[in-house]
């Protein structure tokens, strides 16, 4: 194959001023990939997303000496528009900080993690996301579960179409196993078939089996999995 078939390094202008890194996004080509990537050392982290299936891939970037990080899942949900709905709680402006907090103490499995990633930049990364999710500059908005009139967990939601997103959730860990993150699915269900979604998706890691079950048992199904791999 000529060069038309090798490897992309694209770099992540958004992670790399975020992390203060130069972060590059490997991609590959529609047909199979045989010429190595560019500049592979121009980078301080270059990160790829294959589907587990993709042996060739896969044996490529253990070639190019990429590290394996952390599976992730896609899940989605049919939505029934009949479904009986349940009341939502947006945050508060007076909430921001606690979402902060949450996602500081919450957020702990995740593919930004050591050696490429320091703890207090992951933290950083989350609460940044819940913040701007709550002002809907990321997602659409942030849901919330109190008690006694204290926020105990959040989920962020996007819609895109007819489809909406889940893309954080989080439970302060002394609430967890309380069934406060069945009830923020809850109100992510309500809130996707108000705004006329027929299907809701959720990525997690495949090391988070216990956010695994929660979407198992709310009737969300697997649809495909993924490696991340970085350099």
């Amino acid at each position: 194959m000529g060069s038309d078939a090798a490897p992309l390094v694209t770099k992540l202008s958004w992670d790399s001023d975020f992390f203060k890194k130069k972060i590059g996004q490997l991609s590959f080509p529609a047909s199979k990939p045989s010429d190595p990537p560019p500049a592979l050392t121009d980078f301080d982290i270059i990160q790829c997303k294959v589907s587990s299936e993709d042996s060739d891939k896969i044996n490529l970037l253990n070639t190019l000496n990429f590290k394996f990080v952390e599976g992730e899942m896609d899940l989605s949900l049919e939505l029934n528009l009949n479904t009986l709905q349940t009341q939502l709680f947006p945050s508060t402006e007076r909430d921001v900080d606690a979402l902060k907090s949450i996602a500081q103490e919450a957020l702990l499995l995740s593919r930004y993690r050591s050696p490429w990633y320091e703890p207090s930049a992951r933290s950083a990364l989350y609460k940044t996301w819940v913040e701007k999710a709550h002002y809907a500059q990321h997602d659409d908005l942030c849901l919330v579960e109190r008690r006694q009139d204290s926020v105990v967990g959040f989920i962020t939601l996007k819609v895109l179409g007819p489809k909406a997103r889940i893309g954080l959730i989080a439970v302060k860990p002394e609430h967890q196993g309380m069934g406060v993150g069945r009830r923020l699915l809850q109100q992510a269900i309500s809130y996707s078939i108000q705004n006329e979604c027929n299907e809701l998706n959720v990525a997690t890691q495949l090391s988070n089996t216990v956010a695994i079950n929660a979407y198992l048992k709310q009737g969300f199904l697997p649809e495909k999995i993924s490696y991340w791999f970085y350099k």
